[in-house]
Order: structure tokens, then sequence, then C-alpha cells
């Protein structure tokens, strides 16, 4: 299915692309200049050329599509535009009787007088959105289209919405301003829970119009205080003279002052939302709000996945990583958290293993919850796989150790923040030429090899087995079980809870297998080295004697199940001489 989206860079169109584009809808964005239509073409859109002003771009858009979200300039202030461009859509799709989204907003409501006002409340808008509940009317009594109208809250998360305006305004005046009285209570929204509810929302009938908002309504002075300590300032939140925030914010100055509750009743009722995400003060207490205001780039990291990306004024739209077919996006959606937070809420726990090997993980456990490996020989030490966390402890174990010579990690789930501790012990990155469109924070220090890896210290050897991803390696440690010989696999080769066996998936989350094939190819590949132990991805996961065995027999078993299914009668194998 095709959904139209209009204002798909702004915050709420970006958000709503994101997620339809996620569950698997093929989004189709409206891009009025060239940079735009770029950066919406890199997120996997199809582009279609125009604007929001020019209503033949939107019907010829509205016609190419089976489905209908708009979201207009709100800033532009120009009624007789967003009449226009309603009508010319709702006209192209007249008879269709397809879906058609119109977002509209909270202050068309006025101020609500201290009630709580759902979908039958009067409606008393400011004079900018006087011409509101009109074009609300004609979607919802569009004939032959299924017209829905959404009245989004204030809308936050991500370091955006108003309370990322009022951080910013803090850092750069040094208190945060709220406009009087301040006992005037604001709904909110998560972008991620209203997205959610755009998605939800394609399936609701003719006619419907639903309010978006979540949690408690907050008082403006609650919201400046919580801003103040953001911005970590001195002193207080101050109150603005109105007349001065109308010379710099408009008429929307007067909007703020509306005291307004809302209720989203009918939207959980009808649909099934459930806003999931933390509310707005708490996301405030999240130091991502102070770290897209400060003046500094960040690296942000996946919290699903614990990749870091690089440097950006904002946490990217989107993990790549996450939306491929082997992960996932979180049940809560794109979330992100940088290196400074993670070293305030979490720490490394450092492990020695057995002689010459240890193991760094993070409590509490982070994205995927791998931990990485130190094998440390007489030429030089190796770090292999790797974490999200880079801390003081981490740091002095590891130099403790006689430091890092070179990193090599299994496959992109765990690059992690690699460039990070690359960094800090000056040591290359050494990864196969197949991982190359899946680093996420490209940097001078990382190699890229083909054909023959590259030597390591002390006889270690990278063996390129493919299977989870083309680039997918382990490492062959000789010395490693008292000389018996150690595989450190990351997931490339699973562990199994049942050590005997190991298992080869292509997704282990999403429980997609690899060909028979493949997996014999994997077996092939180690099964010319010595080895008696197994050490996976989790600290838990070690096959401590008899590993080549066990892999011998995991892919016989594995192979064995694709081509021998189950008996219906016993649930069980066919027994074969082998």
């Amino acid at each position: 299915m095709t959904v139209f989206v209009t204002g798909a860079t702004g915050p709420i169109g970006r958000a709503v692309a994101d997620a339809l584009h996620r569950v698997g809808y093929t989004v189709l964005a409206l891009a009025g200049r060239d940079d735009s239509a770029e950066r919406l073409a890199e997120r996997g859109y199809t582009v279609h050329r125009g604007d929001r002003a020019n209503p033949d771009a939107l019907v010829e858009g509205a016609r190419r599509a089976d489905a209908v979200i708009h979201c207009p300039d709100r800033s532009a202030n120009r009624p007789g535009r967003d009449r226009a461009a309603v009508d010319a859509m709702l006209e192209a799709l007249r008879g269709t009787e397809a879906p058609f989204l119109y977002t509209s907003g909270l202050w068309v409501l006025g101020d609500t007088g201290g009630r709580v006002a759902d979908e039958t409340a009067p409606v008393d808008p400011p004079a900018f959105m006087a011409h509101v509940p009109a074009v609300e009317e004609r979607v919802r009594g569009a004939s032959g289209v299924r017209g829905v109208v959404l009245r989004p809250a204030h809308v936050y998360g991500h370091g955006g919405g108003l309370p990322g305006q009022m951080v910013e305004a803090a850092f750069e005046r040094g208190a945060a301003r709220y406009v009087p009285p301040g006992d005037q209570r604001w709904p909110f929204v998560h972008i991620g829970d209203l997205a959610d509810l755009y998605v939800r929302a394609l399936d609701a009938p003719a006619g419907t119009l639903l309010h978006a908002s979540a949690g408690e309504a907050v008082t403006a002075r609650a919201m400046a205080k919580a801003v103040h300590r953001t911005a970590s300032q001195e002193g207080a939140a101050v109150p603005w003279d109105l007349d001065e925030a109308r010379d710099e914010l408009g008429q929307i100055a007067d909007a703020l002052t509306l005291d307004q509750r809302m209720s989203s009743d009918r939207a959980r009722d009808l649909l099934g939302w459930r806003p999931e995400r933390p509310p707005v003060l708490e996301a405030l207490r999240d130091g991502i709000y102070a770290e897209r205001a400060s003046a500094e780039d960040h690296a942000y990291i996946c919290t699903t996945c614990g990749t870091q990306h690089a440097p950006s004024d904002g946490p990217p739209a989107r993990c790549r990583i996450c939306e491929d077919e082997r992960q996932y996006v979180g049940r809560r959606g794109q979330e992100w958290t940088t290196l400074g937070r993670l070293q305030d809420q979490h720490r490394t726990v450092v492990r020695n293993l057995e002689s010459g090997l240890l193991g760094i993980g993070i409590e509490p456990s982070v994205g995927l919850g791998q931990r990485a490996l130190l094998v440390q020989t007489p030429e030089g030490n190796v770090l292999w796989d790797c974490i999200p966390l880079l801390d003081e402890r981490a740091e002095a174990a590891v130099h403790d150790a006689g430091g890092i010579d070179a990193i090599a990690i299994s496959h992109p789930h765990y690059y992690s923040s690699m460039v990070e501790w690359s960094r800090a012990f000056d040591a290359p990155i050494v990864l196969p030429s197949a991982a190359e469109p899946w680093v996420m924070r490209p940097d001078p220090a990382i190699t890229y090899w083909e054909g023959a890896p590259p030597a390591l210290p002390g006889g270690l050897q990278l063996v390129q087995t493919g299977g989870h991803f083309a680039s997918s390696t382990v490492l062959h440690w000789p010395e490693g079980s008292a000389g018996r010989g150690a595989l450190l696999t990351g997931d490339s080769i699973l562990v199994a809870q049942d050590r005997r066996y190991v298992s080869f998936m292509r997704s282990f989350p999403n429980r997609v297998p690899l060909p028979a094939d493949t997996v014999r190819r994997i077996g092939e590949q180690v099964g010319s080295l010595a080895f008696d132990r197994i050490y996976g991805a989790w600290f838990d996961h070690v096959v401590r004697g008899g590993a080549k065995a066990a892999v011998r027999r995991s892919v016989k078993r594995y192979n064995e199940s694709l081509s021998d299914p189950p008996s219906p009668q016993t649930g069980r194998m066919s027994e074969r001489k082998t």
C-alpha cells in the first residue's frame, strides 16, 4: 500500500513516514527542494517533487497513492493555501474511499476552561487557526473519501518539539522562560506514539476525529523549571512578559497562555492506541535535550542495537542496522542515547575468563547485551567484538593487560562504539570489505580487507565464514583452552542453550534460517582449525570442551532438519544411519 505524505521533512511528517516505512508501507514523500528530495530518498522513500503550495503537485501525488496523510505547514500561516491543498486532494480522491488523514492541532480547541476536552468539545481557535475547524469539517464530510482528522497535543521526543525549543532558548538566554500566568496546562504526546496513532488511523472509519495526547497535562511553570534544570542553568525559571513574547513569537505567544487538557480515550477505544513513551518531564531529565541544544555534535547510539552513528547535531532519523531484516526497531520506536549518558547510567564489568582472555561487558545490559573479548598474546593484544560503553574501569583494565594492538569484530551488530575504543587505544580496526555498507560511523582507523585476512599478533587468525552477514567472521586462537585452541564466534556461530550444540541463522530474533549449503560451508571453513572451546557473544555462551565435535554435530543436525522434516506422527526426525 502506497501512502502519500506531505510535510515528510517536518517533525510530524518525518516521524509518520518513518513509522509507515518501518511496518511495510510504501512512502511517497512530497519534496520541494533538491536537498529535501535527497534526504527522503536516502530514507528509502519514493520522492514526489512539488510543494504544498502547488495544488497540481498534490493532486498528482494523491492519485499515485492508496492513502494520503497531509501535514500542513502551520508556520506559513496561510489559511487559503491550507484550504486549497485539502480541497484539491479530496477532489482527486473522490469516489476511491481512500483514507485521507488531516493534521489539525490542539490549539483549535482554545482554552478548555479547566475541563478535559474530548472530541465533542466546542472549538474556539486563536485567529491564526480560525480557518481550521472548517477544514476539519471538509475532511470529515468528504464524499467518497475516508476522511480522518487528528489533533495532536504538543509534540516532544528525540530532543525536539516545544521542549526542545525551550531548552535551546534557555541555553541562549541563561534562563528558561514561561508566558504567564504559569499555571496554564499544556498536554503533550511523544512523537513516536503519535506516529503510531497515524499508522492506526489509516483504518479508522470515515468522519473520525481523534485527539492525541498522553499522560497528564503539565503546567507551563513546571515545564520551564524542568527545562531550566535540563539546561543546567543557575537561578530559577522566570516569567516572560507577554508583550515581549509577542514580539518574538507573534500570535503563538497568546496560544501559549491557553489552559488546555485533552482526552484521547476515543483513540484508545477505537484503535487500541496505547502510548508507551516516558512522559515529557521524564524525557526532559533525559540528557538528549541538553545534548541537542548544546553547540556540540554527538555520536548518537541506537538503544536497541547499541550501534554508534556518525556525529550529528541531533539524533538520526533512523538506524539502518535495526531496519535491516536481521534486526528490529524496538517496540517503542527508534530511540537514541550517547556515550556520555551510558557512562552516567551504566558500568563495565571485566572478568578473567581464562589465562590470556578478558571479557568486558556492561551492567545493566545495553543494546544486544554482548561482551567484548580481549585476547592477550606475547606479540600483542586483539579486541574481539565490541560494546557500546567505554569507561574508566574498562580503560584501566585494558591498559593493565597491555592495551590493544588491533580490533576485529564478528559482524555489524557488534560494531557498537568501535571508533571510541580505537581512539582510546590508538588501535586499527580490521573488517572484511563486505562490512563497509554497515559501518555507521566511518573513521580513518578502519581498514577493509578482501581475500586473505590480515595477519594478527600471536598467531590469531580471522576466518570469514559468511552466513549471518556476508562479512561474518570468527577468530581462531590457537593457544586458547590451555593450548587446545579456542574459536571466538560472536553469534556467527551461536552457542545454543544446550551446550552440546551450536546454531546458525540469518536472523536470530526474527527466526530467519540459513540455507543448508551455507551452513555446510561454515562447518567446512572451521573444520580445518584446531579448537576445543567456543566463546560466543555473551558471558554464559561458552562450549567449554569438545567444541569442534559440537560444530560438526550441529551442522549435521541442522541440515537433516531442513531435508528430513519431522514425522507428523511422532514429531521427531526419522532415524537414519550416517
